[in-house]
């Protein structure tokens, strides 16, 4: 729950704060799209397959991977927009994996 709630304060911090600066639109939409996607097409096959328990054992485990990414998709921010000048697919993809 608590990363729930930090997740979209990183990415509307700005960057020179640790954040990512993304306008609420566009955190609105990718995290609707992400979570959307995963929960329609893929939740309910991996419980199917795997089962509650290993889903939830999973779920609890990845919590400290996806806090340690907090400060390294601001590494890759801030070294993305020094080269070339906007978010690179790099970040895009540290966020997704931490979504």
């Amino acid at each position: 729950m608590s990363f729930r709630t930090l997740q979209p304060l990183l990415l509307s911090t700005p960057i020179a704060v640790d954040g990512l600066g993304l306008d609420l639109p566009i955190i609105e939409t990718v995290y609707g799209i992400l979570n959307g996607v995963f929960t329609t097409f893929f939740f309910s096959q991996v419980t199917g397959y795997f089962g509650a328990r290993w889903v939830y054992v999973t779920g609890t485990s990845a919590s400290v991977p996806c806090f340690s990414l907090l400060p390294v998709i601001n590494y890759l921010a801030r070294n993305s927009i020094e080269r070339s000048g906007g978010l690179g697919m790099d970040v895009w993809a540290a966020v997704q994996l931490q979504v």
